[in-house]
């Protein structure tokens, strides 16, 4: 097999190039998986406030014991210009008042003026504490109502409103192992990038390299058919182009350090068909280029071109009805589909039928560019033997 001998040779002055974007890759998992967080759990927004008790009394503690229990006390000294600066300085969110008489008026049902608040009336964090201390009041006024002496409805109120509430993230799907995680779906939303960088790094050099005038003339001048030529380089491309991928897929799986589930053997098996659409590319690419300096322009076009309109930079929910309508006809569309759907970033609930109707199209695609290849090497056998 002279032919893949020699196309396995050129790949191999190729392997640097490949070798930087998988690192580059890699790197870049590194980075993110460090800086995502699991968010599948609940916790308050963490508010800094300052509480002044003017009341002192019993009630007046213990409504200071639930705002510490609920938020982080910051001591500020109680004097109006330096609140003011703290919370300009975003030293404190917020900062209560509590007014002398708080019990007295508490224990006879009155809600008016009972605090005095300095917040920004532009933030979040006001319209957070002031939500928390009404809804505070009314509780103790509703267990006074229920017959509840004003320690014990506070204490019902205390123990009502600090309580933690379990959020469970329910994933409505055919599988009950649930979606991706973070870093398996940032790996193979950045997988349809790369493997397309990759390949158009590696492969189409060595085939344009196997077009050359003279080198061509060696192989046709042997008893080697042409059917036999192109079926030694497709297959010296096979190897390229599995091997990439079974490397990066390994590196993925490093990288993460979880476990299969049927969401990420599906994700797996995606990025394999994905990895047939991307090798028709680069095959492809090479029957129009033929110049070494014409790849990389048309790699950067068709890679990042590609991923930004599909939605593997940007996600498919924020992208124009008009730029998906277009993307629709580019296969790295039904690829970012098809893993949104697996990790559960799109909101498209999991079907088999869906998953196999966007494999099937991505195959389409693949076939596609590979016979259209034959065609064309076919045509310009003809022209050349004429």
């Amino acid at each position: 097999m002279p032919v893949f001998k020699t196309y396995m040779k050129l790949l191999w002055r190729t392997l640097p190039t490949v070798m930087i974007y998988i690192f580059l890759f890699s790197g870049l998992l590194v980075i993110m998986s460090k800086i995502l967080v699991d968010n599948d759990g609940y916790s308050d927004v963490s508010i800094s406030i300052s509480v002044y008790d003017e009341d002192n009394s019993e009630v007046s503690k213990t409504f200071y014991e639930f705002l510490d229990n609920k938020y982080d006390i910051v001591s500020v000294p109680q004097n109006e210009e330096l609140i003011l600066d703290g919370l300009f300085n975003a030293v404190i969110d917020y900062a209560v008042v509590i007014n002398d008489g708080f019990q007295e008026k508490l224990s006879a049902g009155e809600t008016e003026g009972l605090f005095k608040s300095y917040h920004d009336a532009k933030g979040a964090a006001g319209v957070i504490v002031d939500s928390a201390i009404d809804e505070y009041i009314k509780s103790v006024c509703t267990y006074q109502i229920a017959g509840l002496e004003l320690n014990e409805a506070l204490e019902s109120a205390n123990a009502t409103l600090l309580e933690e509430v379990s959020v469970t993230k329910e994933t409505f799907s055919e599988s009950a192992s649930g979606g991706l995680s973070k870093i398996h779906s940032l790996f193979f939303q950045y997988f349809s990038y790369i493997i397309i960088s990759v390949f158009m790094s590696s492969a189409c050099p060595v085939l344009l390299k196997m077009n050359n005038s003279n080198i061509k003339k060696r192989v046709n001048s042997s008893c080697i058919s042409q059917s036999s030529q192109t079926l030694q380089l497709m297959l010296g491309s096979a190897v390229v182009f599995i091997g990439i991928w079974v490397l990066l897929n390994i590196i993925g799986v490093f990288i993460s350090g979880e476990s299969f589930g049927k969401m990420h053997i599906l994700a797996i098996l995606n990025s394999f068909v994905f990895t047939l659409v991307a090798a028709g590319i680069s095959i492809l690419c090479t029957a129009f280029i033929k110049e070494q300096r014409v790849v990389n322009i048309v790699s950067n076009i068709l890679s990042l071109g590609m991923c930004f309109l599909c939605g593997a930079f940007v996600p498919q929910s924020m992208l124009g009805d008009k730029v998906l309508a277009a993307a629709h006809l580019l296969p790295v569309y039904w690829y970012i589909r098809t893993n949104d759907m697996l990790s559960g970033l799109s909101g498209e609930i999991y079907s088999s039928s869906s998953y196999l109707l966007y494999i099937g199209i991505q195959l389409l695609f693949a076939v596609f560019f590979f016979i259209t290849f034959i065609l064309i090497s076919r045509m310009k056998y003809k022209e050349e033997n004429q």
